[in-house]
């Protein structure tokens, strides 16, 4: 899997992947959050400058905007 290049978002300080925004959208319940005993590897975040959202690796400190197959954090909706 080819790494993309990032740019840090200064309102997250996370950082978001560079090109086109493709979507997808789901949900998570107080309950799902409650129940993890670990932390995840992978976030999901809201970029509003393309209405999409892109995921971040805390361990390889990359971004993506595909979902990955190995997603192990929390869906969140869109701002649309």
């Amino acid at each position: 899997m080819a790494r993309e290049q990032a740019s840090i978002d200064p309102d997250m300080g996370y950082k978001k992947p560079r090109g086109h925004a493709k979507g997808g959208a789901g949900t998570y319940s107080l309950d799902d959050m409650k129940n993890e005993d670990r932390d995840p590897v992978w976030s999901a975040h809201y970029d509003e400058g393309s209405d999409q959202i892109f995921y971040y690796n805390r361990v390889t400190n990359t971004s993506v905007w595909e979902k990955p197959e190995d997603f192990d954090g929390y869906e969140i909706m869109t701002g649309s």
